[in-house]
Parts: structure tokens; sequence; C-alpha cells
């Protein structure tokens, strides 16, 4: 899947990429309760391509990052977010009273968004845990966990099983 420093240049990039986006929370809310402009930007329909961390989820993302199964599920619910920001935006502009369920829809979308974020590093971090910094091979708790899986594979199925290590370096 990747060496340590592929994850550890994803989780840098990761970071980055969720504080801007928590700024661009910040900037929403006061446009929504505290009457501030919105960016015209926020209101298009491809608004979550438009934003810093849509570009960054658009653009040059590490590959150990993108293949997680956290990362796609994040930019679902960042399109869900800008959606759901961009209703009340419009309705603000068009003058149309606040709507509270509305709001509490979009502060659910933030939420939602932000545990994913929260998920997706902790996948980054347990895979950059579970590989030697060396070679970028799954050490010990990585084997035990890739075994384990495999057991209960075998003990599903029943199956035929192998198991080969190697000791490439020779280093205990």
């Amino acid at each position: 899947m990747g060496g340590v420093d592929d994850y550890l240049e994803s989780l840098s990039e990761l970071h980055v990429a969720i504080t801007h986006h928590l700024d661009w929370q910040k900037t929403i809310h006061h446009a929504l309760l505290l009457d501030q402009p919105a960016d015209s930007a926020d209101l298009a329909v491809d608004a979550e391509h438009r934003c810093r961390f849509g570009r960054w989820y658009d653009g040059e993302v590490p590959d150990p990052l993108r293949a997680m199964v956290g990362f796609g599920e994040l930019g679902a619910h960042h399109t869900a977010l800008h959606a759901a920001a961009r209703t009340l935006l419009r309705r603000r502009q068009a003058g149309q009273e606040f709507d509270r369920s509305l709001y509490a829809k979009f502060v659910d979308c933030v939420l939602e968004f932000n545990r994913h974020a929260q998920r997706l590093h902790v996948e980054v971090l347990t895979a950059l845990v579970l590989r030697d910094p060396l070679t970028g091979a799954l050490n010990r708790g990585g084997m035990r966990k890739q075994l384990g899986a495999e057991w209960a594979r075998f003990e599903r199925f029943g199956l035929p099983c192998a198991v080969a290590l190697l000791d490439l370096d020779r280093f205990k």
C-alpha cells in the first residue's frame, strides 16, 4: 500500500486539509448567524470542489490515503455538507426566514463530516503503526492483525490455508 513516508505525507496533508475545512465551517456559521456576507463560491452548485478542502480532495492526494475506505466516505459527507450550507445561504440571500430544521440538518452534516475526518485520520495512523519504518512492510502487529483475519476466513470457509514467513534482512 505504501511506505511509512507515504503515510506520514498523507497524514500531514489530511491534517492541513481538515484544518482549512474547519475554517470554512466557521465562515459559514458566521454568514448564517452573524449576517456576514457569503462567498459566491459557497452558493455555486459545485461549491464542494471550490473550497480548499475540495480542491485538495480532487487533486494530488497521496495514493495510500486515496485507497483507504474512509477517503471516499469523507468525500460523500463533504458533498452533503456543502449542499446543506448552500441551501441555507441561498435562503438567506433570498431574504427567506431562518429555518431551524434546515440549520439543524446542516449542523448534523458538519458533525458527520468531522467524525469521518477523524476516522480517516485514525485509519492513516493505524496503517502507520502497523508498518515497519525501514521497509514499509507489515510489522509484527500488522502481521498479527492480517493473520487473525485470514484465520477467521479459514474457519468460516474451511479451505486449505498456508503461512509463509521470510526474514528478508536478518534483522531481529
